[in-house]
């Protein structure tokens, strides 16, 4: 039984299948360049995966950095906006991780050995017994992972991540294992279900993760939100601050990031890139008066 992450991810090498390119289409806005792309994603007896992307490059930026991004399960690749990266010199990666869904055009193909991969037939929780190297969790960071070597083999060589929502549990793999990627971020990153079978909590579980990471992770989350996440959030900040995590709370707010705060993950790969040194975050006290806080 794989009780670890070092069990579930023992051996495995990215670099190990050739990526098979197809551009899609592409498209010089001015501004930016666009191309959509397949590459090939995990590889099963029954064939391999095609992962299916988006790629956002500044137009006449050097090509150094750039991020892939796993954005909400739902979302197609052009959901999300990349402008805060671009303006900045990041390219950005968008890469569908969820497969086969009714609104998607064109999304990740999953040979049948890895139909539990489309988020429609996914075991999100172990709940049908799924293996934690046979599951829809260890197949999309994968997917990431494999993102990671194609950016690499396009000539970037500083690369992030960022999850939003049911994004970021990937977010923490890659920061896991060494060399994948600079930094990570995670927005809206709810929890883990707790009921969750022992193997999953163990070795797939972004707590599983937390503490292990070697490069650090930036967790932006809102107060108000309705699963439940602050809780679950502090607790992996808590595990992951010793390896340079850095937690932001948006308050009276739920899944919607303040003004002031919009720019701030651009800003932490920038920080990054650049070899900046952080401040280290406040300590916060609390004091009682009069049986108040």
């Amino acid at each position: 039984m794989i009780l670890t992450p070092q069990q579930l991810w023992k051996d495995y090498d990215r670099k190990s299948l050739p990526l098979a390119v197809s551009v899609v289409s592409g498209e010089n806005t001015g501004a930016y360049l666009v191309r959509y792309v397949y590459f090939n994603g995990e590889k099963t007896a029954d064939g391999v995966a095609r992962v299916y992307a988006k790629l956002y490059e500044p137009d006449g930026a050097p090509k150094t950095a750039a991020t892939v991004v796993f954005d909400d399960p739902d979302k197609a690749v052009d959901a999300f906006d990349p402008s805060e990266y671009l303006t900045r010199g990041i390219a950005v990666l968008v890469i569908d991780y969820t497969g086969d869904a009714p609104d998607k055009t064109r999304y990740t193909l999953y040979p049948k050995s890895l139909s539990y991969a489309n988020f429609s037939k996914a075991d999100l929780f172990g709940e049908k017994g799924s293996e934690p190297d046979r599951c829809c969790w260890h197949t999309w960071a994968i997917s990431g992972m494999r993102a990671v070597t194609f950016l690499e083999s396009e000539g970037y060589s500083d690369i992030f991540a960022l999850g939003v929502g049911y994004g970021g549990l990937q977010v923490w793999k890659m920061c896991y294992l060494e060399g994948t990627v600079r930094a990570g971020a995670v927005i809206f990153s709810g929890p883990f279900a707790q009921d969750a079978s022992l193997s999953y909590k163990a070795s797939v579980a972004a707590a599983a993760y937390a503490g292990l990471i070697k490069s650090p992770v930036y967790i932006q989350i809102t107060s108000n939100e309705q699963n439940g996440s602050l809780d679950y959030m502090n607790e992996l900040y808590e595990l992951s601050a010793a390896n340079g995590a850095y937690f932001s709370i948006c308050a009276r707010a739920n899944r919607v990031i303040d003004p002031d705060r919009a720019d701030n993950i651009a800003k932490w790969f920038c920080t990054h890139l650049n070899g900046e040194r952080l401040p280290a975050p406040p300590e916060i006290t609390a004091k009682g008066s009069q049986n108040q806080l």
